[in-house]
């Protein structure tokens, strides 16, 4: 069984999540199920920060209330609008504003 191009995280989550044991490992569900472990397990991971961070008081709730109304939007929007640009082109904007600010933070 290779792992290649699979994250850490996913690597050590069992096919079983959410796939049943007879669906074959190259099957596409086969991903979607490995996709979903991980998503579960970093959904656990960051769950245990947030309540480590509550608990110790250290989150500004103004500010991360803000975040959380402004990622759901932004989910919602950013999903609408790919569906209706040019992939191609939503690409090579992507890999023209990584490289600005990789340049940008190494110049700066």
């Amino acid at each position: 069984m290779s792992l290649q191009g699979h994250s850490m995280i996913t690597r050590y989550v069992p096919y079983t999540v959410s796939v049943p044991p007879d669906v074959p490992k190259n099957s596409s569900a086969n991903v979607w199920g490995r996709r979903v472990g991980g998503r579960l397990l970093g959904a656990v991971i960051n769950g245990k920060a947030l309540i480590y961070f509550i608990i110790k008081g250290l989150v500004v709730w103004p500010l991360a209330l803000l975040i959380v109304a402004d990622t759901v939007l932004g989910g919602y929007a950013g999903a609408r609008l790919a569906k209706r640009v040019n992939q191609r082109n939503l690409q090579m904007f992507i890999v023209a504003v990584g490289l600005f600010v990789s340049a940008w933070l190494f110049f700066r």
